[in-house]
């Protein structure tokens, strides 16, 4: 007997044709594609943004997006209310950044809460104190919400901030992403090596300062050694502007390069490092890591980075997060090319284990159990 083909409505933020999409978006459309190849129907609720058609159809997945705003949950309960009796099961991003959604209030259908990872910590280093604790109350919220319902998330680390809100260990499925390298085209050619690399949207909680504070030591020893900070899409700025403004004051903005990076640059970036450097308090997965790692790239990677997406001493290389002394000793470790090349090898063995198929597999079995609980 063939396998039940699913009918599958997303709600989302975003889809990764959004100028503003992240790593959270990628790694939906990723799985979604691979479902959709499978033989599954796929519709995707999300945000319109200027220029974008409001029905679309991209790698197989219909898109409906939606006008964005406060009435955008309003919205979701009106398509929802016309698909219900066509949908097998419903997946809403949990915390994303067109939310809160609050589809558990209504959905009575199987409903699978997609959640990267609780936001406490990132609404903590973006904003004040007060406001970030307000804020921050809806992973409370969202704990209690889907204690019945199944939920998906990228890494063990994040599957056990999730289960201490309240979601049950049998209903928390880890469905790991996966490298999308591509190829090697546009080589930047007037970047100095060796080079350490950054990347992703200037956001205050991204800690790119932290880096930047760590090179006036390497510089003293490494004076050829540069830092690029790849900016990526829809970097602001403002952020842009503090990030030159530490790096004068510690003496090292001569070394110090902020670019957004096409996706070949980018590739070429990852590739030709000394390592990829993730500074940040908390991430769900990481997926520009597994990426580095498939390069044969290291990763040194703050603790908020999970430790089963970065494993000390196999695939790069950990420190406490915010100790700026302990990440320049790790970018000290990596100039000696010996070590270097010795975690390259566990790097490409490391990325070798993940598939977006093996993924999207992963993510049909959790909404089956949902289907069936």
């Amino acid at each position: 007997m063939k396998p039940v083909k699913l009918r599958i409505i997303v709600f989302s933020s975003r889809d990764i044709s959004h100028p503003k999409w992240a790593g959270g978006d990628l790694y939906l459309s990723r799985v979604l594609a691979e479902l959709s190849n499978l033989g599954h129907q796929i519709i995707i609720v999300c945000e319109k943004y200027p220029g974008a058609e409001s029905l679309s159809i991209l790698e197989g997945v219909r898109i409906l997006r939606l006008r964005r705003g406060l009435l955008r949950p309003m919205r979701n309960f009106l398509v929802y209310n016309k698909m219900k009796t066509w949908a097998d099961v419903v997946i809403e991003e949990i915390e994303g950044p067109a939310g809160p959604f609050f589809l558990a209030l209504y959905v009575r259908r199987p409903l699978v809460g997609l959640w990267h990872q609780p936001v406490r910590k990132i609404l903590l280093g973006q904003y004040p104190s007060v406001l970030a604790g307000l804020l921050s109350s809806l992973d409370t919220i969202y704990g209690r919400l889907m204690r019945d319902h199944v939920v998906i998330t990228p890494s063990v680390a994040s599957a056990r901030r999730i289960q201490s809100l309240g979601v049950p260990a049998t209903k928390t499925f880890v469905v790991p992403g996966a490298p999308d390298p591509g190829p090697q085209e546009s080589k930047l050619v007037d970047i100095e090596t060796p080079f350490f690399l950054t990347l992703g949207k200037y956001r205050k909680y991204k800690c790119f300062d932290h880096p930047i504070l760590a090179m006036k030591r390497i510089v003293n020893s490494h004076p050829n050694c540069h830092l690029l900070l790849g900016g990526g899409r829809a970097a602001t700025r403002r952020e842009e502007e503090v990030l030159h403004r530490i790096a004068r004051k510690e003496g090292v903005e001569a070394n110090i390069r902020l670019q957004p990076l096409s996706q070949s640059e980018k590739n070429w970036a990852l590739a030709n490092s000394v390592a990829l450097i993730v500074p940040s308090p908390i991430e769900g997965f990481s997926l520009v890591s597994v990426e580095a790692n498939s390069f044969g790239t290291p990763v040194i990677a703050s603790s908020g980075v999970p430790e089963d997406v970065i494993v000390d001493g196999l695939n790069g290389l950990r420190y406490k997060f915010g100790d700026i002394n302990q990440l320049s000793e790790k970018m000290m470790m990596l100039l000696d090319g010996s070590r270097r090349a010795e975690l390259s090898r566990g790097c490409k063995e490391f990325a070798d284990r993940l598939s977006w198929p093996e993924s999207a597999n992963l993510f049909l079995r959790a909404m089956r159990a949902s289907i069936h609980q």
